[in-house]
């Protein structure tokens, strides 16, 4: 019931043309109901990437300030969730048009995956160097990038700011 009242909500706000920080000549090529299901079908998903990159973001900065917290359930939590999340969003159906939308998305979710990939974050995080920081936090720039191409406030994908947001659950 949730998700056809996410879709109802989002066509009209498609319909009527108000609000819309998106490409309007991009909107004028969609099927309107289509991509209200589209937007609400992605809520979860877009909220799920931007939650690891967030916990990715604030486990980094403690490790990087020498703070000796236990991050390894935040990243290993955020590992689970971005496999699951990857899993589903590859069904998704796309409408024509928002292609380009829905591959930001999925290049955020890719280099995301390849932090997961290249690194065991939940163990090695307190035993890795500076370069080794770095080079997970600029994956992580990119992945953010990627993400704020694909938001839109009005369809209910908004985004966080990385310089004053932490997830590392001493919150």
């Amino acid at each position: 019931m949730k998700i056809e009242t996410d879709v109802e909500s989002l066509y009209q706000k498609m319909v009527k043309g108000h609000s819309l920080d998106i490409n309007h000549k991009m909107i004028q090529l969609v099927d309107k109901e289509k991509s209200a299901i589209y937007f609400a079908s992605l809520q979860k998903d877009f909220d799920v990437v931007k939650r690891v990159v967030q916990a990715l973001s604030g486990s980094l900065l403690l490790m990087q300030l020498g703070v000796k917290q236990d991050v390894s359930l935040t990243v290993s939590t955020a590992k689970e969730s971005l496999v699951e999340t990857t899993k589903r969003i590859k069904d998704v159906v796309v409408p024509l048009g928002l292609k380009i939308h829905f591959d930001h998305l999925m290049y955020s979710v890719q280099a995301l995956n390849r932090i997961f990939t290249k690194y065991s974050l939940a163990e090695d995080i307190y035993f890795m160097n500076e370069r080794q920081l770095e080079e997970i936090q600029r994956a992580l720039d990119l992945a953010n990038s990627y993400l704020k191409k694909s938001s839109t406030f009005s369809m209910g994908l908004g985004m966080i700011s990385l310089e004053t947001s932490c997830f590392c659950g001493a919150h």
